[in-house]
This record gives structure tokens, sequence and C-alpha cells, in this order.
């Protein structure tokens, strides 16, 4: 509809001029209908299919309306001629840039997703026990310190469990390494069981074979509670 109502804009400009047999001035008019529908079309995104179609639609009629001149029929067609050649050329290069540009922007989202999660994948790094899949140190005492101020100042309860494996130097000296560190892990999956699904605890590897639960809001009769609980798994 809009491609239309500019070709047939164009058409009555150049038709006008043949009423006056004017061929200077009906190509003059021409031409200025051409850029009128140049300027629309690329407003307006519409395909260049399209506007030449219906420009050449709208132009037939015309034809057929009124006779033309031989000398500015000429005139005309050579004017669609390179009208059409340069919207076609002009849509393409502005196709290209359009694509270049989703391009670009799907490449810079997919490295954006790429750098969120080597992100989050160094912190996960970086606060994770490799070994026992539990909080390391770090991230322990960044809660402890974060925690502890917190409670302090809305004076809430906060417990905290410290527990070590028995003879562990022993038992590590005697069966080896790999058996130390399956030791560790079958530990660390207990105290990860016990601590599921509650977000006031934190379990943690401490260090060697020492592991800390720091409890949030936990009165101390529940906090020996929970200590007999696992003193029991073991």
């Amino acid at each position: 509809f809009p491609v239309t109502i500019f070709s047939s804009i164009a058409n009555i400009l150049f038709y006008i001029g043949l009423l006056s047999d004017n061929i200077e001035l009906a190509t003059h008019r021409l031409f200025l209908g051409l850029c009128m529908i140049t300027v629309g079309s690329f407003g307006l995104r519409i395909p260049p299919i399209s506007v030449l179609l219906t420009l050449i639609t709208s132009s037939l009629c015309f034809f057929f309306v009124t006779p033309i001149h031989p000398a500015f029929a000429k005139n005309m067609i050579m004017s669609y001629f390179v009208f059409g050649i340069g919207l076609l050329f002009s849509s393409l290069l502005q196709e290209h840039k359009e694509r270049k540009h989703f391009l670009q922007s799907l490449e810079l989202e997919y490295k954006n997703q790429e750098i969120e999660k080597l992100n989050n994948e160094l912190a996960h790094i970086a606060h994770i026990d490799s070994l026992s899949g539990l909080a390391n140190r770090r991230l322990f005492d960044q809660n402890l310190n974060q925690i502890w101020h917190l409670h302090k100042e809305k004076q809430l309860p906060l417990a905290l469990i410290m527990l070590d494996i028995d003879f562990f130097k022993r038992y590590n000296d005697t069966y080896g390494h790999l058996d130390g560190d399956s030791c560790i892990e079958r530990i660390s999956l207990c105290l990860r069981d016990q601590c599921k699904n509650k977000p006031h605890l934190l379990a943690a590897r401490y260090g060697g074979e020492e592991f800390v639960v720091l409890m949030s809001e936990t009165p101390l009769k529940h906090a020996i509670h929970f200590s007999d609980e696992l003193h029991h798994l073991s």
C-alpha cells in the first residue's frame, strides 16, 4: 500500500507534464517521483521487487490511458531501468550491512555468554574444594566475616561446628594417599547430604582432614543435636 501511494504520486507528477506536452517537464517530474519512491521505500524498508512491480504496473495503466510521446517513453524506460538497477544495488548493500550487523551482534552475544560461563567456572573453582566438593577455606572465611557482623548487629544466634577425622594421618600412611582421599570424599558426601536443602548451613573443608559447618540463626541446642547426628553417621 505505501509503495502504491509513492508510485502513484510519481506517475501523477509526470502525467501532469504530459498534459502540457512538455517532455522536459514530464521527464523532470519523472525523476522527482523516482526520488520520492527511493526515499519512501528505504524509509519504510519496502523490498525493491515490490517497488519495481508496483511502479511498472501503475505506469502501464498510464500507457493505456493516454498516448505517450516516443521521446518521453524512451526517457521513462531508461529511467526505470537505471532506477531499478540502482535500487536493487542499494538494497543489496543495505541487506549486506544489516546481515553483517546481525552476525556481529550474534558473535558478541556468544562471546559474552562464553565469558559469563568462564567467569562462573572460575568463581566455582575459586570457592569450591576440588576433592571434597564442599566450600573451601576462602569461601568459608568470607561467609564467616559477613555472617558474624550480621548476626552481631541483629542479635541472632550463630553456631559453628568443627570436626576432623580421627587417626587420619595413620590411616593415610598405612593405606596410601588414594585411600585417604577416598575417605575424605566419603566424609564430605555425608556432610553434603546433611546440609542439603538447608540454606542456613554452610559445610566447608577447613584444611586437610578438618571440616567446619557454619550454622546461621541456629540456637545452641539445635547445633548440638546436629553435631550428634554427624557423629552417629561416622
